[in-house]
């Protein structure tokens, strides 16, 4: 009967029927499963503050195994309804929170001394700190500064022009406007390490070939 599930469906149920699965063998409950047990585990799910939309997935494949293995779904239990129903709503009239933080100085200097340790190569620890830190500085978007469909978008080293107390950066075009844009110029008053102008003087000393893009996918 998995087979008339998409394979993608297939996997994300086997996944969260594992899920489901451990949090049952650790308070000893028995197959097949009972409403009781149903309550637990969304109360468990929510706790851990899933949306609404993750938990009705948990269940639909809890209700699919018990469904196809002949056992009676206990997710259809009324009292799971009522639950269900009252934790929609609870979440409904909750203040949502931003899904993404800002990301400060000091996010951004733990990000870098992270990526010291996990690339491949030198080059490739400082290309991705420049870039990371050029994104920081003009409040990039990923889309204005990297390889993506778009190529006519992607900043390249030749865009960017580093002086004594600025960094200055040639945007040739936008996501929305193929027009150039006056330079975009970051200010800074010392050259210090995890900054703009010291970051890209390092990446060019690097770079084997001038004109390449800021990132390569």
């Amino acid at each position: 009967m998995w087979n008339s599930l998409s394979k993608g469906t297939a996997s994300n149920y086997k996944s969260k029927w594992h899920h489901f699965n451990q949090f049952r063998k650790s308070l000893s409950l028995p197959l097949p499963t009972t409403p009781q047990t149903i309550v637990l585990y969304v109360s468990k799910l929510t706790k851990n503050a899933l949306a609404i939309s993750t938990i009705r997935n948990y269940l639909s494949a809890v209700s699919f195994v018990h469904r196809v293995s002949f056992m009676e779904d206990p997710t259809a239990n009324p009292a799971v309804s009522i639950l269900y129903r009252g934790v929609a709503k609870q979440k409904k009239n909750s203040p949502s929170k931003p899904i993404r933080l800002p990301v400060t100085s000091d996010i951004l200097v733990t990000l870098i001394g992270h990526m010291r340790g996990s690339m491949e190569s030198k080059y490739e620890f400082i290309l991705y700190r420049a870039l990371f830190i050029i994104c920081y500085f003009a409040c990039l978007r990923a889309s204005e500064a990297v390889v993506s469909k778009a190529a006519e978008h992607t900043l390249m080293l030749t865009d960017i022009t580093v002086h004594a107390t600025k960094v200055q950066i040639n945007f040739k075009s936008f996501k929305h406007s193929k027009r150039s844009s006056p330079p975009f110029v970051l200010h800074q008053k010392t050259r210090k390490p995890n900054m703009p102008s010291e970051s890209i003087a390092t990446l060019r000393q690097d770079a084997t070939t001038e004109g390449r893009p800021v990132l390569r996918a």
